[in-house]
Order: structure tokens, then C-alpha cells, then sequence
């Protein structure tokens, strides 16, 4: 082969390469599935974010109303708080007025003529039995708004807790 030859052999690869080249270059005919594709991921991204937006919003309110209903519930807990404390001065008054029953009895039987007790009443002897004052403790109805206190207070608290888990996720 002469020289000329491979010259032309070179020219025609290079012409081919050239060719192959260009048609590499040219944009691929436009598939329809690629518009929607694009599309679509517009729209999604556009409808997270919405999404996102709006239940960040829902949540901020829901640990604000979380947190206003927690201090009501609280301030109601603390004031019927007393009522499931014994009464000291009922029982007090009551310790007393028993004591002071039985003295008075007491100074009945002994301020007799004969100094005997007194027997015209066989169920009384010198010292009866007093009244004593049975502990009794807080009303039924009392509980049971005291617990339905604590129960809304620890659903508000649970409320605010999953609102803070969904902010972070």
C-alpha cells in the first residue's frame, strides 16, 4: 500500500468517526413519557411541600392547644386537690366534742346522791361508748372528677408529646 493509500484509509475512518460523532450529538427523539415524568415530579414536589407546610402548621397548633388545655386541667387538679385532704378541723372539733361528751357523762354519774352510777338506763354505764368520728375520705364524685382531671391532663401531654415526634420527623 502506498502511501496515499493509507492516507485515504485514514481520511475515510476519520469521516466515519466524524459521522458517528454528529449522530451522537443530535438530541434523541423526545419520548412522551419523559414530559409526563417531568411533570409529574413538578407536581409532587409542589404538593410535599404544600403537605409540609400545612401539617407543620397543624402541629405548632396542636401543641399550643396541648399546652393551653395542660394549664387548665392543672389549675382545676390543684384546686380540687384539697378536697381529697382529710378535714383536720372537722376531725378536731369532733375529737373534742367526744372528749367533752364523755366528761360531762362522766360528772352526770358521779354528781349522783349515792356516788353509783346511774342504772335506770342499762345501756349507759360510767363511760359509753362515744361517737367516735369514722375517718371517711374523699366523695365518689370527688374521685371520679379528680381522675378524669389527671386522665385529660396526661392525653393533652401525649398529644403534645406526638406533636413534638411528628415536628421531628
Amino acid at each position: 500500500m502506498t502511501e496515499s493509500d493509507r492516507l485515504d484509509e485514514t481520511l475515510h475512518a476519520l469521516r466515519l468517526t466524524l459521522e458517528r460523532l454528529a449522530a451522537a450529538n443530535d438530541p434523541p427523539e423526545v419520548d412522551p413519557r419523559r414530559h409526563f415524568y417531568k411533570m409529574f415530579n413538578r407536581e409532587a414536589d409542589e404538593y410535599d411541600k404544600d403537605f409540609h407546610r400545612k401539617s407543620h402548621d397543624d402541629l405548632n397548633t396542636t401543641l399550643i392547644f396541648a399546652g393551653l388545655f395542660s394549664a387548665v386541667a392543672s389549675a382545676f387538679i390543684v384546686d380540687i386537690q384539697q378536697e381529697l385532704r382529710p378535714n383536720y378541723n372537722q376531725m378536731s372539733f369532733t375529737v373534742l366534742k367526744t372528749m367533752l361528751d364523755v366528761t360531762s357523762e362522766i360528772l352526770n354519774q358521779l354528781n349522783t346522791t349515792s356516788g353509783i352510777p346511774n342504772r335506770s338506763n342499762p345501756t349507759q354505764g360510767i363511760l359509753s361508748q362515744p361517737d367516735v368520728p369514722v375517718p371517711s375520705g374523699p366523695s365518689a364524685s370527688t374521685v371520679q372528677v379528680q381522675s378524669i382531671l389527671f386522665a385529660s391532663l396526661a392525653s393533652a401531654l401525649l398529644a403534645a408529646f406526638l406533636a413534638m415526634l411528628g415536628k421531628q420527623w
